[in-house]
């Protein structure tokens, strides 16, 4: 299956672009539907002290969806698109590929990989952070019916509400306050973005009463053929 690929480099990172196929997106709705406090096999924990849930995927039914061959298949094409490692760039001879990250942990009753949907309710929020690993990655699994994210019951009259906005920030060096440039791209269900790992990024409240918004967050390995 081919999947159309678009670059982004608002402000020098490559971050790739594609959108997932609709019966993994179905999967994983159907898996945060059934997930409740607890679920066999897996585990939700309140990443970044946010007070949401995040269940972890167990690499079973990753693989049974076809989420690890996706998502795979998008890290080779960052590879090729991008030119470079955290190493730097890549040299004639080199070989290198992105294997989704695996998580080891008394926590889990089976291997869980290394991501995890985030089940925004009402107010819910991501603070500014960066990720682990050697390549992230956000899936946009839901959003709020109200696009415009105006909703009269929450807002004040004329009020700019982001609505669940997802922001990018580039700073100059990986640990500095200076932000230089933002980058909020379109969210739709499906979107998929790989960038670094370092790149800071947030995910702004949505005002909408009763209504959720869903995303995966993955993290990959570099491996070194």
């Amino acid at each position: 299956m081919d999947f159309e690929i678009k670059e982004h480099r608002p402000f020098g990172p490559t971050i790739l672009e594609a959108t997932c196929p609709d019966f993994i997106i179905s999967a994983l709705n159907e898996y945060a539907d059934e997930y409740g406090d607890t679920r066999s096999g897996g585990s939700a924990f309140n990443l970044l002290s946010r007070g949401i849930r995040n269940p972890f995927l167990t690499s079973e039914f990753a693989e049974e969806i076809g989420l690890i061959d996706y998502m795979e298949y998008l890290g080779d094409c960052y590879l090729k698109m991008y030119g470079r490692t955290k190493n730097g760039e890549i040299r004639d001879g080199e070989e290198y590929r992105y294997s989704v990250s695996r998580v080891q942990s008394d926590s889990f009753d089976s291997e869980s990989i290394d991501g995890w949907v985030n089940i925004y309710e009402e107010s819910d929020f991501t603070p500014l952070h960066i990720h682990g690993g050697d390549l992230a990655s956000v899936m946009i699994l839901q959003l709020p019916e109200d696009s415009s994210g105006k909703n009269k019951i929450i807002n004040d009259e004329g009020e700019d509400n982001p609505n669940g906005q997802l922001n990018y920030y580039y700073g100059i060096g990986d640990t500095s306050d200076l932000m230089v440039d933002t980058w909020a791209p379109i969210q739709y269900v499906g979107m998929t973005l790989l960038f670094p790992p370092n790149l800071r990024h947030s995910y702004q409240p949505h005002k909408l009463n009763g209504q959720t918004r869903r995303s995966l967050s993955l993290n990959y390995t570099l491996e070194d053929n």
